[in-house]
């Protein structure tokens, strides 16, 4: 059997013109189709969907033409099938006839809660068809919404007015009525029509009313607040008609708040209104602290405090003596007039504007406008201020006060040195003074402060540097002037003298040095041990000058004997070293300058006894040169004490004015020996015979280059000698000691590659420092009289021992005697 083929179908255009409505618009059609063609396969179905639309009330009977043909449409239709189509459209008619024709639904009027009423209605259907019907009724309580909840009308000022509303609005479907009635009050049947109620300070209207369903009445309460400072409050009962008995069954409860307030200002918080001024009860701007200039103004800030709830408005004023008097007023306030906030406040600024320096008094005043309670209605503060000029007092300190300008002295100073003096600048005055400084001088004297603007509170003090610095020698004078701001009275001077001299040679490169001399400060300085300080001789003069420094116990100069060229320099290098305690306090160093006049015919090149030549000598020139040294040794010994001698008798305070006795006899067993020549030929032909003999046997010695050959000029020859340079020395040498009372550092058990730290303490009661060195890790200085704390740490590391022990050896070094240790063991343990 073959396969079947599958068919093509379509609805015939004119069954479905006839179908849907011939001339109907789109969307108006009767019926609808879908669809309305297709293609069958063999063994399947179609499902064919036809609407009616029930437009208007009418009955359709039409006739649905199916043409069948093959798949391509080639043959035409094949096959035609009917299909009878039939429809209704009918509409509902129903009238109702209402018992009253002049109103459309049932009026059961006004009857009691439980009572019943009956009405009847009559439904007439004018349709083809049955209709059913259902009838149902609502009953409903007046509904209701009061807003606000309650008013508070809040603080106002005593005799003030203020209205607010209400509204009470229909929620429900039915309109109701309503009236109002004081709290507690029984209803009555004037309720209904009462117009107005009045609680006390306040009053509500209308008291009674209808409102419609959706609609709101508005109510307005008024309150009149009453001639004293109090606090009020009513209440009354909003009643309305047919509301469900189970809501506010006695009415709505409405309450009325309000203030009646006396205005006013803080008259006794005086931590408040004078919080810019020292509190006290009368203003004195004197005492506070507030003078002023003459011509000059001077405000301060008062604070008014309005601390109640209501605002106030203040009334702002000054009086005085003056204005009686026909004389302008000194004190001011602004501004004149002030509105306050309720716990709010206000700055106002008082003014005080001297015209004479004199004293003057005055009132302030602030009143409460309406204000009726005396203690918070005026505020009054006395005012007290002094017209006064600023004024700078310049003096100089340790000088003796006296009339005059005053005198700033300064010392004697070398040509090119400096010496710095202070001026005291203190304002003697009650108020802030502004000022300058000007110099007047030849360059002379200076000062950095000049030109500069200063200012200085009331009986405060500032010290200016002035310094002296002359170029050249002479008696210098100058004069500081000092200027005060707004008092062209207030003109000081102070006068500056000094005087310059000029050295033919001076010191230079102390820094600590003073006009009376130059100082060499060691300081503190181990017994044993050496410091050096460096500074330089200068000869400023066109004659040449041989110098040479006395002894001093412990300090050595070096070069300590020398030549200075005129114009040349030379660096010396002053070393302190005592081999036993020794102390110096501003010990004079004697340094004796000669001038001299070399007697060759060249000016030699310098010379001091640090030049020296190294020389070989032979056996016999060796002894004649020791010979030599031992001789100028003995004779530089004996002229050392010689100087000390003189230096001694000098400061016995028994020798003053004493001439110096003379020197004691030489002893002659104490003269030194010659060199005895070889026995057998004389001198020279020894010399010669020993040299042949061992040519190759010398001796190394340095020599100090021979002094070139001068002679000393006399007073009056060379350039005049001005003052010499004077050197003091300060110096103490001591023994220090380091103290330590511990003995052993034990360290607890420690983990491993962690590191613990043990301290102990470590004195010195030495007088002076004393240097210190570890000989494991550390090294550092102590301070004489102080102490450090030392810490030694242990640190075990893995695969080292559990346990360790050693020795912690201190090695301290106390000058002028044998070197000191402390042993310390040290044990440790390292735990995992």
């Amino acid at each position: 059997m073959g396969e079947g083929l599958p068919v093509r179908w379509e609805v015939s255009a004119e069954s479905l013109a006839a179908l849907t409505g011939d001339g109907n618009e789109a969307g108006c059609e009767d019926f609808t189709i879908e669809p309305t063609s297709g293609t069958i396969a063999p063994g399947a179905s179609c499902d064919v969907q036809v609407t009616f639309h029930a437009r208007e009330a009418k009955e359709v009977e039409q006739t649905l033409a199916i043409e069948v043909m093959d798949a391509a449409a080639e043959l035409g239709a094949v096959q035609r099938h009917s299909v009878h189509v039939s429809a209704e459209a009918y509409a509902i008619d129903v009238d109702i006839a209402w018992p009253d024709d002049q109103f459309e639904g049932l009026d059961f009027g006004a009857f009691k809660v439980a009572d019943k009423q009956e009405s009847a209605l009559e439904l007439v259907n004018g349709g083809k068809y049955d209709v059913g019907y259902k009838v149902s009724a609502r009953v409903r309580f007046s509904r209701y919404a009061v807003v606000p909840r309650g008013i508070n009308f809040g603080p106002l000022m005593y005799g003030a007015e203020k209205e607010r509303t209400l509204e009470l609005s229909n929620t429900g479907e039915f309109e109701f009525a309503y009236c109002l009635r004081a709290s507690g009050e029984e209803p009555s049947e004037d309720d209904t029509s009462r117009a107005e109620l009045t609680l006390g300070s306040f009053t509500v209207s209308p008291a009674s009313g209808v409102v419609a369903a959706g609609g709101v009445a508005v109510i307005t309460a008024k309150f009149v607040a009453g001639t004293e400072a109090e606090s009020c409050a009513s209440a009354f009962v909003v009643d309305v008609t047919d509301r469900s008995p189970e809501e506010d069954p006695e009415g709505l409860q409405y309450e009325l708040l309000g203030e009646s307030c006396v205005p006013g200002i803080a008259t006794d918080d005086y931590a408040s209104i004078f919080e810019e001024q020292a509190v006290q009860r009368r203003g004195d701007f004197g005492a506070s602290g507030l003078p002023q200039n003459v011509g000059h103004e001077l405000s301060e800030r008062l604070k008014i405090v309005n601390p109640f709830r209501v605002s106030c408005t203040v009334d702002l004023r000054t009086r005085g003596q003056e204005a009686a008097q026909g004389a302008p007023l000194a004190f001011e306030v602004e501004p004149k007039r002030c509105v306050i906030p309720p716990h709010e406040h206000r700055y106002v600024t008082l003014f005080f504007n001297p015209h004479a320096m004199a004293t003057h008094t005055g009132v302030f005043e602030a009143e409460v406008e309406h204000g009726t309670d005396p203690a918070t209605r005026l505020l009054a503060v006395d005012l007290l201020g002094e017209g006064t000029l600023p004024h700078v007092v310049a003096s100089v300190p340790s000088s003796t006060p006296g009339e005059g300008q005053p005198q700033l002295q300064f010392a004697r100073v070398m040509v090119g040195r400096a010496i710095r003096r202070q001026v005291r600048l203190h304002n003697a005055g009650i108020l802030p003074a502004s000022f300058s400084l000007a110099m007047q001088s030849d360059g002379q004297f200076l000062c950095e402060a000049v030109e500069e603007p200063m200012s200085l509170p009331p009986n405060e003090i500032r010290m200016v540097e002035v310094t002296f610095q002359p170029s050249e020698a002479g008696d210098f004078k100058g004069a500081l002037s000092l200027s005060v701001v707004d008092n062209a009275f207030d003109a000081t001077q102070v006068q500056l003298s000094g005087e310059a001299f000029v050295q033919d040679v001076a010191v230079e490169g102390l820094m600590n040095g003073d006009a009376e001399g130059d100082a060499l400060n060691y300081s503190d300085v181990g017994v044993g041990l050496a410091k050096s300080i460096n500074f330089t001789l200068h000869n400023y003069s066109s004659t040449p000058y041989r110098f040479e420094w006395e002894s001093l116990p412990g300090l050595t100069f070096a070069p300590g004997v020398g030549h200075l060229l005129p114009g040349a320099a030379k660096q010396v290098v002053a070393t302190f070293l005592s081999a036993e305690p020794l102390e110096h306090d501003a010990a004079e160093v004697a340094l004796q300058l000669t001038k001299v006049r070399y007697t060759q015919a060249e000016t030699p090149a310098d010379w001091d006894d640090s030049m020296t030549t190294a020389q070989w000598l032979t056996d016999a020139e060796y002894r004649l040169w020791q010979r030599d040294e031992a001789v100028a040794a003995k004779a530089a010994a004996a002229v050392r004490a010689e100087n000390e001698r003189i230096r001694a008798w000098n400061a016995d305070p028994k020798n003053q004015g004493k001439p110096v006795p003379p020197p004691p006899a030489a002893d002659e067993d104490g003269d030194e020996a010659e060199v005895e020549p070889p026995e057998g030929a004389d001198g020279e032909a020894a010399q010669r015979s020993e040299e042949a003999a061992s040519p190759a046997k010398r001796h190394r010695v340095v020599k100090v280059d021979p002094e070139p050959a001068y002679e000393a000029l006399t007073d009056g020859e060379g350039d005049d000698m001005t003052a010499r340079p004077k050197v003091f020395a300060t110096a103490r040498c001591a023994h220090g000691w380091l103290e330590s009372e511990t003995s052993s550092v034990n360290f607890k058990p420690t983990m491993m590659f962690q590191t613990r730290t043990f301290s102990f303490p470590l004195a010195n009661t030495g007088p002076v420092a004393m240097d210190f060195a570890w000989s494991v890790a550390a090294a550092g200085p102590g301070h004489g009289k102080k102490s450090i704390s030392v810490a030694v740490a242990f640190k075990p590391e893995e695969g080292q021992p559990t346990s360790a022990k050693g020795k912690l050896t201190i090695s301290a070094t106390v000058p002028g005697s044998e070197p000191c240790q402390w042993l310390y063991y040290l044990s440790g343990e390292s735990s995992s």
